[in-house]
């Protein structure tokens, strides 16, 4: 997630910016839903989206059904006789979910 936000002019709609490796795209979350994954909107920092692709006048927006936290899998501990000594590849994700960034008000 880039961004997420929630104008007061906006009638409970909240706005998130996803990116991936593809680009940037915005989703759109209906009060109802936003009501209902909350605690996955405002403090997740990784996000899976499921919804429906909306396309208005060339823009292209996800319209949100459900939004759920993206969890990182641990990965396995290496034998205690390895001589790998490389941090684990999820280590770093992991150090983001444990500091997610604060919910911004820009509005």
């Amino acid at each position: 997630m880039v961004a997420r936000q929630r104008p007061h002019t906006a009638k409970g709609y909240v706005f998130v910016l996803m990116e991936d490796e593809a680009g940037m795209i915005n989703v759109i979350v209906r009060p109802e839903i936003f009501d209902r994954d909350r605690i996955a909107v405002r403090g997740e920092p990784f996000l899976w989206i499921i919804g429906r692709l909306a396309k208005d006048d060339g823009s292209f927006n996800v319209i949100a059904e459900e939004v759920r936290a993206l969890k990182v899998r641990s990965a396995p501990e290496p034998a205690p006789d390895s001589r790998h000594t490389a941090p684990s590849p999820y280590s770093f994700l992991r150090s983001l979910r444990q500091n997610a960034p604060d919910s911004k008000d820009w509005g």
